[in-house]
């Protein structure tokens, strides 16, 4: 997709965003004026067909205690996602050469993340935004980093001002 020519281009520049959620992420390619999604990776969550991990505690006819552990496995579903990203940073590093990469993931999960990348995309990450902008349009992930991006085109008429401006 083009990007807006109000945002940065990525002109004779590669970058990657890695745009991750607890147990999402979506992966994308940034140069020479377009962005587009590369991977997607989702883990979805466990599906239990009955009350598998239902207990009650009984005495004397009545119920003491009961409880349910049908919660579903944060850590587990966290572990395998991770375990998928790692897989995907292989293969895509395999097929690709990046300049710099943002790291776009939330706070809590942000170390977990950083980790599973390879050593020179932790090298290369040259901004970490912290947020779930796992279903962001790909302009407002853009719009995260514009104020330190490498190049923004300009219109002619405002690229005349600048230099005016500057003499």
């Amino acid at each position: 997709m083009k990007i807006s020519r109000d945002l940065t281009q990525f002109k004779n520049f590669k970058a990657l965003f890695i745009v991750t959620g607890r147990q999402e992420a979506d992966i994308y390619v940034a140069e020479n004026g377009k962005i587009d999604k590369i991977e997607e990776i989702e883990i979805p969550n466990s599906k239990y067909s009955d009350k598998e991990g239902f207990f009650k505690t009984r005495t004397g006819g009545r119920v003491i205690r009961s409880g349910s552990v049908l919660e579903f496995p944060k850590e587990k579903i966290m572990k395998d996602f991770l375990r998928e990203l790692k897989t995907a940073m292989k293969d895509i590093r395999q097929r690709h050469k990046f300049d710099s990469v943002y790291l776009f993931s939330p706070e809590f999960f942000h170390n977990q993340v950083f980790e599973a990348l390879p050593k020179d995309f932790q090298k290369k990450t040259k901004e970490t935004v912290f947020g779930d902008y796992c279903h962001s349009h790909p302009f407002e992930i853009l719009k995260k980093i514009k104020k330190d991006a490498p190049e923004v085109i300009l219109k002619e008429e405002a690229a005349k001002i600048l230099k005016k401006k500057k003499s």
